[in-house]
């Protein structure tokens, strides 16, 4: 009974990792990034448990690095553009 709920949980996992995958790649800035996000890259692993996390995507310092305010705040309007919002007077 638990293989088959440690299947499950990895079965979950994947589709979550494709999901996440998916979506990152439609934003990824590949002059950055040149290789795409792999669903594995959202999944976690116990291997590193003994840190008391999961790895994954910027959890071990291998992923991303991290935008500053500046960059989070120019992706954020491009998405809003994108999804066709527009400008707020004083912006």
């Amino acid at each position: 009974m638990l293989d088959r709920w440690k299947e499950r949980e990895r079965r979950e996992y994947w589709r979550a990792g494709i999901v996440a995958a998916t979506l990152a790649n439609c934003f990824r800035d590949s002059k950055n990034r040149r290789e795409p996000y792999r669903p594995e890259d959202f999944m976690p692993s116990y291997a590193k448990a003994s840190e008391g996390r999961p790895s994954g995507a910027g959890a071990s310092g291998g992923g991303p690095r991290r935008l500053t305010p500046e960059e989070m705040a120019e992706k954020v309007k491009a998405i809003h553009a994108a999804l066709g919002g527009t400008a707020a007077s004083g912006d």
